[in-house]
């Protein structure tokens, strides 16, 4: 997640191309944080109640990312 934050804040810094680059990268450190969510629940370090609340608050994310995506993509 520490990835993913960095990233966004190097996309709001950024524009064009540039942004979008930026942004897609941090979609992908959001895809693996949520299966490192699910990889922890697996193996027993998170319990259900956990998962399900990492899961809710990276989905949320996920949603307000793909905004931005497609606001940037509508501005090019």
């Amino acid at each position: 997640m520490l990835d993913f934050q960095g990233t966004a804040i190097r996309a709001n810094r950024q524009r064009g191309p540039a942004r979008l680059a930026a942004l897609e990268e941090a979609q992908a450190h959001l895809d693996q944080a949520r299966f490192l969510v699910r990889l922890s629940t697996d193996l027993g370090h998170l319990s259900k109640r956990q998962y399900q609340f990492a899961a809710e608050r990276l989905a949320e994310i996920g949603r307000l990312l793909g905004g931005w995506i497609r606001a940037t993509n509508h501005d090019r």
